[in-house]
């Protein structure tokens, strides 16, 4: 009898180390998704982020207050750059975008294109696309590290007081990225939403 279960022990020994190894591994993936989160949260813009208030002119001439706004009121952001085939390729979601909240009640809700690139680029590439919203830049350098531009495109929507509601990173294509944003804005618009690409 003895010897039966001494015969036994490798195998399950060998059951109790396979054990062990599948859960490390569900343990080590679970720990790995939760380190990239995190890593994600400290680098991306994200839904409870809050941005600076800055000020500054738009390539027209107007000044505007970004990240500060009256109560209850939303601002659009369109983070782009001249250079960039992604960028290209949200022109005409932005556009898109711009003319439906025009159609609903959100005239009220500006839309502003932040431009990463030098003056004299960024009023031909308006000029070149057509972009018919108010275009500006970062009157500093830093502030794009603090709205957290790692790449480009960025979409964001902040509320009154400069909390991201919506953040996009990456092309905005299709009609549901479109609608996605939209029902942010939108009366009765969904909870705080993020998605990247």
């Amino acid at each position: 009898m003895l010897y039966r279960v001494v015969r036994f022990l490798p195998l399950v020994a060998l059951a109790a180390a396979v054990l062990l190894v599948v859960v490390l591994a569900v343990q080590n993936r679970t720990l790995r998704v939760e380190a990239a989160k995190l890593c994600e949260s400290a680098t991306q813009a994200y839904p409870g982020f809050v941005v600076p208030t800055f000020g500054t002119t738009t390539l027209g001439g107007d000044f505007v207050s970004i990240g500060n706004a009256p109560a209850g009121e939303l601002q659009v952001l369109f983070v782009f750059g001249t250079s960039g085939g992604e960028c290209f390729e949200t022109i005409r979601s932005w556009k898109a975008i711009v003319e439906e909240l025009h159609a609903l009640r959100a005239r009220e809700v500006p839309v502003y294109g932040i431009s990463l690139d030098s003056e004299p680029k960024t009023r031909r590439y308006v000029v070149e696309h057509g972009l018919l919203f108010p275009i500006l830049r970062f009157p500093e350098r830093k502030l794009a590290s603090l709205y957290r531009v790692t790449r480009v495109p960025l979409t964001l929507v902040l509320n009154h007081d400069g909390t991201v509601v919506h953040a996009r990173l990456g092309p905005l294509t299709g009609q549901a990225s479109i609608d996605s944003l939209i029902s942010t804005i939108r009366p009765g618009r969904s909870p705080m939403s993020v998605t990247s690409e």
